[in-house]
């Protein structure tokens, strides 16, 4: 593995959403030191195994990494430099943001830092909505946050948004959409809101508190979004994501393209090209096993040829263009119709995927169906 990206897992959080199932823990400042402690330890090892590889990306995500300051962001991102091999000039470094954190001292360390892109958690520009969701910032921090990053120079910002919420109208939808679209961002992420188990969501929705929106409103909304951004030149190249031309986050692209990347911080995964490994989530246990100088992976599969052929399919039809069929043989041996000739006929004759000459790509009415296409490609 010559070159990889490389994930940095934050596990703190000032609040906890109500909807988040994510490995977080409340911000001390004693346990979050251990942490950073801990976490420069495992840069160095995890490097150290793969024999210090290139990175082409680094993405900070959480959980909150603006917990913590400017400083120590600097400190993780300089960790890094010291372990890993690093063109900074090239280099795609993400930190995810959350609007209640991101002071203006902090943006300017962080771009300081080599931090070229951020990814504002805004969720919505509904003060309610987000009150609702459990957030800690309102829409004024968000448009306060984001203009200041522009003032320092921040050239390539992603902002995260949530639909389907309970309640939520498809009117309401669009003016959240209208109101991102004016701030001009370079990239939008959108998720319809799962009610995940271990969540307050979750207890409401047992308790017949929360009703789960329509289907078809939650349909409708995605579909709005598709039309809209595409409009405002924010195309869409994955199920969930849109970008300006250039914009793409070249980090995720890397999980849908199938690529090695490495991860470190409590429950982060990570993929070698063969081997898939996680840590483990609990946080006294990640800082003890560092402590002792090991790796703290809790669970190691070595992936065998059925499994990568199965998870590149999935990994790659996310993809708007989809799966180069090239790319199959490249790294298989075979065609992908030597594979999946049955699995393509049926999805094609029911107008789910469509194949070119060139790539194997969910159709329009395949999109919103993508996991059940994705379990026709289960061997």
């Amino acid at each position: 593995m010559e070159c990889c990206g490389l994930y940095i897992h934050v596990p703190f959080c000032l609040q906890k959403c109500n909807y988040c199932d994510f490995i977080s823990f409340p911000y001390q400042k004693e346990l979050a030191d251990q942490y950073l402690l801990a976490l420069f330890s495992e840069i160095t090892l995890i490097s150290q195994k793969y024999n210090h590889p290139q990175l082409e990306t680094i993405y900070l995500g959480g959980g909150t990494p603006t917990c913590f300051s400017g400083e120590e962001l600097a400190q993780i991102i300089n960790a890094v430099r010291e372990s890993f091999s690093v063109n900074f000039d090239e280099v795609e470094i993400t930190c995810e943001l959350n609007p209640a954190t991101g002071v203006e001292k902090n943006l300017s360390l962080m771009k300081e830092a080599g931090i070229n892109r951020l990814s504002i958690g805004v969720q919505s520009f509904d003060d309610s909505v987000l009150q609702y969701l459990g957030r800690i910032h309102n829409v004024n921090q968000v448009l306060n946050t984001y203009h200041k990053a522009r003032e320092i120079g921040f050239k390539n910002i992603n902002l995260d948004l949530i639909f389907a919420i309970p309640d939520q109208t498809l009117k309401g939808w669009k003016e959240t959409l209208k109101t991102a679209i004016e701030l001009k961002p370079d990239h939008l992420s959108l998720y319809n809101l799962k009610i995940e188990e271990d969540t307050p969501f979750y207890q409401d929705y047992l308790t017949g508190k929360l009703k789960p929106i329509d289907e078809e409103l939650d349909f409708m909304m995605y579909e709005e979004a598709i039309k809209v951004l595409n409009t405002a030149g924010l195309s869409q190249y994955e199920i969930s994501n849109f970008a300006r031309p250039g914009f793409e986050s070249r980090h995720n692209q890397r999980y849908w393209h199938y690529l090695p990347y490495l991860a470190v911080g409590p429950g982060a995964h990570g993929f070698d090209g063969t081997l898939r490994y996680a840590n483990t989530g609990d946080l006294q246990s990640y800082i003890q096993t560092l402590q002792e100088k090991c790796l703290p992976w809790q669970e190691e599969i070595h992936l065998s040829q059925k499994d990568l052929m199965e998870e590149f399919m999935i990994m790659g039809l996310r993809l708007n263009r989809g799966i180069r069929l090239a790319e199959f043989v490249k790294r298989f041996g075979v065609t992908i119709f030597d594979i999946y000739d049955t699995q393509i006929k049926k999805l094609t004759m029911f107008g789910l995927i469509e194949c070119t000459d060139d790539f194997l790509a969910l159709t329009s009415k395949g999109v919103p169906l993508g996991n059940e296409v994705f379990t026709e490609f289960l061997l």
